[in-house]
Formats: structure tokens, sequence, C-alpha cells
């Protein structure tokens, strides 16, 4: 985990430069703990250990992909400013992704279709995808409890099979950002 200092701002308003007080945040940036996805079409499979997390919205071969990290502590007097899931799409495409929030009693090496959780609640989406590039999602930071493991689930309306590097890759892995800092509200459990 990273963290970064953010030196005092500065503001320029209707009178001119002027300096805020300095409001002291962390920046924490944390690899997914497991991640896989889970195909309507090959019910049983299970595909914990694949290179790419896939999304499909055809109702045929329908596909979510889970992901699971643990949401760093916030320190206190300090609150979550924002939440960012960041992934690296390998395929471009005019529509985006939802994420949710979802249990997470799930498996990375156990997972399939027929054993998803089927509880979910919307955490943020994004819009079109370009392949290469970090795809970066806000999450909404009231439904993310900090020190707990976060379980998210991803779907796509999208007509057509969409492609996130998973963990296996190492260099383009999927990671969360938390920004904390004084002048929010303390973070409690949604």
């Amino acid at each position: 985990m990273k963290k970064t200092l953010l030196a005092t701002a500065l503001a320029v308003g209707l009178g001119g430069l002027a300096v805020t007080s300095p409001a002291e945040a962390g920046t924490y940036e944390v690899p997914v703990a497991a991640d896989t996805y889970v195909s309507k079409s090959t019910a049983s499979a299970k595909l914990g250990s694949a290179a790419r997390l896939r999304v499909d919205g055809r109702k045929a071969t329908r596909q979510h992909a889970f992901l699971k990290v643990t949401v760093p502590q916030v320190p206190a007097g300090e609150g979550l400013r924002s939440v960012e899931l960041r992934l690296r799409p390998t395929t471009s495409s005019p529509t985006g992704v939802t994420v949710h929030r979802t249990d997470t009693s799930w498996a990375e090496g156990s997972l399939s279709w027929r054993t998803k959780p089927a509880k979910r609640a919307p955490l943020g989406s994004s819009d079109r995808l370009v392949a290469g590039t970090v795809e970066v999602i806000d999450l909404d930071v009231s439904e993310v409890t900090p020190g707990s493991v976060l379980g998210l689930r991803l779907e796509t309306s999208a007509q057509r099979t969409l492609a996130f590097h998973s963990r296996e890759s190492v260099k383009n892995a999927p990671a969360v950002r938390v920004v904390t800092g004084t002048g929010v509200a303390d973070s409690a459990p949604p």
C-alpha cells in the first residue's frame, strides 16, 4: 500500500489567489485479492485462474466478473473522500460496465454461474471502454466500509464479450484506490 500526503491546495477565488487550509489526505492503492468470472453458457465452469475477466450482456452467453479487495482502515479523524475501481480493458466498447457490491462468501477457485452470489447493490458504472487504457470507475463511498473485504460484481448490457486483465496479469492487475482525508464525514458501515 502506498500513502501519499497531498500538499497544501491553492484555490483561485473572486478576489484573486487564496491559500486554503491544508487538508491532509492519504491515498492507498490496494491490489485485488481474488478475481474470477462466471459464464451462463458453461454454468459449472470454475474460471478463477483465467488471465482475463469477462463480462457479456447477451442473454444466452451472459458473463459476470467478481473481485474481492480489502479496503484499508481510515485513520482516526478522517473519512473516505473517494474509492475507485481501476481496471485495464483488453477490448474497446461504446458500452461500459456496471459495478455492484456483492457477498464475499465466494472463493476464486470454486465460483461458478450456479454458485454466484445473488445479492447485489449498485456502486458505480463506466461509459465506453478503450483497450489498453486504465478504466477508472468511481464507487459510492457511502456503500464502502473501511477495514472490511469488499465484494464486487461487474456486469454489462453490451451485446458482446468485454474483457479486462485479471490479477494473474501482475503488471495490469485490477486495483482499488482509496483516498481519505479530513473535512469529510467519518466513514461508517452501510
